[in-house]
């Protein structure tokens, strides 16, 4: 069955049982049947954004002349390419966007509810309830962006019970709290998604003729602890750095050579007898190769030496 998960809550009143988070409510955990991360991925949008670098959103007129709601969507979009580096730009005329901002006529869900995120196609559609007449949907906006790259709900969610609250740790992806901006949980949860890491199988054979080919495979060293899944959604691309020996600081071939990047889908790559000494790899896509990885505290990982 196809995905069109709408798991994105924004109410009037910030309740979705009738009670209203106020100054003296201490807030249960944020404790939920479900994981950090939404199913269904890495969604359609979430590749692209892996193989291209950075996304691509448009708004309808609606949206568009909405007063401040561009703007505003401009500040969550900022926010969360400085904190992430998961960044997204406004669409040219013509081009084909990754997501739409819409307020449509017709709204398919509570009244009370501000936004929905229809997710797993591409483009993604976020649709916002422009009746309930916000001055600023920023709360909204930064939620909704939350899911479409990949992040689920942080509101009491056990049992069919669902409360707002300002989850421990703080998270835009809750309800009523005025966050919209990624916080240190939301920057962990989206590059649990989007960061490659360096893969458990990975080797360097010689051959005897003057080549030798480095291979690789879909596992992470970390055995996925701490990730969404194996490399093959997130790991785009092989990178490769060459040094005369091991006491040699390694260089980027891309320095010396173009065809610097092998993709991650061909699991090897060749090298001759110009490459003579030791090679290194970095694991990549193209939105956060710069990120940290876990299982590969130095920037490059050493494949062998020949």
């Amino acid at each position: 069955m196809r995905l069109r998960l709408t798991i994105a809550a924004i109410l009037v009143g910030c309740s979705l049982l009738g009670r209203v988070v106020g100054g003296g409510y201490h807030a249960p955990p944020a404790l939920a049947d479900h994981n950090d991360f939404l199913p269904a991925l890495p969604t359609a949008v979430i590749k692209t954004i892996q193989e291209r670098g950075y996304g691509i959103y448009a708004l309808d007129s609606r949206s568009d002349n909405y007063p401040s709601f561009s703007r505003t969507l401009e500040e969550v979009y900022a926010n969360q390419c400085a904190e992430t580096s998961i960044c997204y730009r406004r669409a040219l005329s013509g081009e084909a966007p990754d997501v739409i901002h819409t307020m449509p006529e017709s709204w398919v869900a509570g009244m009370g509810i501000a936004g929905l995120a229809w997710y797993t196609s591409r483009p993604a559609i976020i649709e916002y309830n422009w009746r309930l007449g916000y001055a600023s949907w920023r709360t909204t906006q930064g939620h909704e962006v939350g899911h479409i790259d990949g992040q689920h709900e942080r509101y009491y969610d056990r049992n069919g019970q669902l409360l707002c609250i300002t989850p421990i740790p703080p998270s835009r992806m809750s309800c009523g709290t005025g966050i919209w901006y990624v916080t240190p949980y939301d920057r962990d949860i989206l590059w649990n998604i989007y960061v490659p890491d360096a893969p458990a199988t990975l080797y360097l054979t010689d051959h005897g003729n003057g080549w030798a080919t480095v291979n690789w495979g879909i596992t992470r060293r970390s055995g996925n602890v701490g990730h969404y899944s194996n490399l093959n959604d997130n790991a785009t691309r092989m990178s490769f750095a060459w040094a005369a020996n091991l006491e040699a600081t390694p260089a980027w071939v891309g320095w010396i050579t173009d065809g610097f990047f092998s993709k991650y889908s061909d699991y090897y790559r060749g090298f001759d007898a110009f490459w003579k000494g030791c090679i290194y790899v970095r694991t990549e896509n193209a939105a956060v190769w710069w990120v940290p990885q876990l299982s590969a505290p130095d920037y490059w990982t050493l494949v062998g030496c020949w």
